[in-house]
């Protein structure tokens, strides 16, 4: 079957070296690219990979620090009533 392309300047002066320089014709050249193409697989795009969002529980206007504090404050009570009460 015959049928008509259009190519932009560019690609067709590449197609044509790439044909002289396999000494095949430049109809050949198309039919082989175009058969090594359609046998590729089809890459359908996915979504993009999200992560979860969560909540960190903090307050506003606690910062990490402070509750970092308090909770080494805590620690250390809880390790004080331990030793005291064995």
């Amino acid at each position: 079957m015959r049928t008509s392309i259009t190519l932009d300047d560019t690609l067709y002066a590449q197609l044509r070296s790439r044909a002289h320089s396999a000494h095949v014709s430049m109809g050949d050249l198309i039919q082989s690219a175009v058969r090594t193409a359609l046998a590729a697989p089809v890459i359908t795009p996915t979504a993009p990979f999200r992560l979860p969002t969560l909540r960190s529980g903090l307050v506003q206007g606690v910062s990490v620090e402070a509750a970092t504090d308090l909770a080494d404050t805590q620690e250390g009570a809880d390790r004080l009533s331990r030793l005291a009460n064995p």
